[in-house]
């Protein structure tokens, strides 16, 4: 039963992913949730989010979109396919994973009370209404950052290059959906 739908697929270096790619503090948590925890689930993912949050130091990041650059110390950068992250974060509002773009998310380096004043919002979709929180819509772009900084792709940690071409390729994945 059901219907066929084309969906969009992102690459980010030589990785495929289907929801969102990112770096910043994301990686951080993915990266430490993969090595340091024997448990899953919600809470140790929180914890270690919490505790990331205060050793995580920003570091610059050139993100080349086909129409700017821009050129940001931030918290998190996410690249999403689809509107939310983690199953519950609602990052990225207006992705679809059938448009043929990416929505390029750049939170901006908050301070721990500011982050405190934005956490409903991530539940709410809010998000973009704040200032804390830039979107742009694009099918390809070069992410330009420190080598020791790792990203992830799909909630997977990747260590890798300085420099990384994130692009869409539209359409390439057949889902069968109710």
């Amino acid at each position: 039963n059901g219907q066929t739908r084309q969906i969009d697929v992102g690459k980010i270096g030589e990785r495929y992913f289907l929801t969102v790619a990112g770096m910043g503090l994301d990686a951080y948590v993915v990266q430490r949730y993969d090595e340091k925890t024997r448990w899953r689930g919600i809470l140790p993912y929180f914890y270690l989010t919490l505790v990331t949050f205060f050793q995580y130091k920003p570091q610059e990041v050139r993100l080349r979109l086909p129409d700017q650059e821009i050129v940001t110390e931030p918290l998190l950068v996410a690249f999403a396919n689809i509107r939310r992250v983690g199953g519950w974060i609602i990052i990225a509002p207006q992705a679809r994973p059938d448009d043929g773009l990416l929505d390029v998310c750049i939170l901006k380096n908050l301070s721990f009370g500011q982050a405190l004043r934005c956490v409903p919002s991530l539940f709410t979709g809010k998000l973009m209404e704040t200032s804390a929180l830039k979107v742009y819509q694009v099918d390809h772009l070069e992410v330009i950052k420190p080598a020791h900084w790792p990203y992830q792709v799909d909630g997977e940690p990747v260590l890798g290059s300085s420099c990384l071409s994130v692009s869409l390729l539209p359409g390439a994945l057949r889902l069968r959906c109710p």
